[in-house]
């Protein structure tokens, strides 16, 4: 809906809004980035998979963790204090079952 309007005070949603938004944040790519590096944990009932992205969300690594071995486990660990120790910060971490 072009032209459309919010009725919140500095509401993005006019055409010209969205491209002041776009220029200031997006071609800037301020947007894009993220403070933190973020791993994501998908919980499946034989094993799990985990893939961490760095905060300019580029992979750093990805695994499969079988849940009957303690070292795919203690390997996911591993990989969580390094990215912790790379980037100066603690991922933050999503966990999808």
């Amino acid at each position: 809906m072009a032209g459309s309007s919010c009725h919140m005070q500095g509401c993005l949603l006019t055409w010209e809004g969205m491209e002041a938004f776009k220029s200031i944040y997006l071609e800037k790519e301020a947007f894009l980035m993220n403070f933190r590096p973020i791993a994501g944990i998908d919980v499946g009932k034989f094993f799990s998979e985990m893939a961490i992205l760095s905060p300019s969300n580029e992979v750093v690594a990805r695994m499969k963790i079988r849940h009957d071995s303690s070292t795919d486990v203690e390997r996911a660990v591993e990989l969580l204090k390094k990215t912790e120790k790379d980037f100066d910060s603690r991922p933050c971490t999503i966990i999808l079952y």
